[in-house]
């Protein structure tokens, strides 16, 4: 799989946005209450969106430019 230089907008937004209003949102109405670590939560969902986005499929950002 080729990486894609560039990623369709929307979709880039749609994604982070969703990502970091989600995160926040939970935080903020207490849903990390449990024993784990809220930083080393958000470390891991960071480096999740980063995997995905480096490993994005090439085919998908040209398909939504057309």
């Amino acid at each position: 799989m080729q990486r894609c230089p560039h990623l369709a907008t929307e979709t880039l937004r749609t994604l982070l946005r969703s990502a970091f209003h989600g995160y926040i949102t939970l935080e903020a109405n207490g849903g990390f209450r449990h024993s784990r670590d809220v930083q080393k939560s958000w470390e891991r969902a960071l480096d999740g969106l980063h995997l995905l986005l480096e490993n994005w499929p090439a085919h998908a950002a040209e398909e939504e430019r057309t």
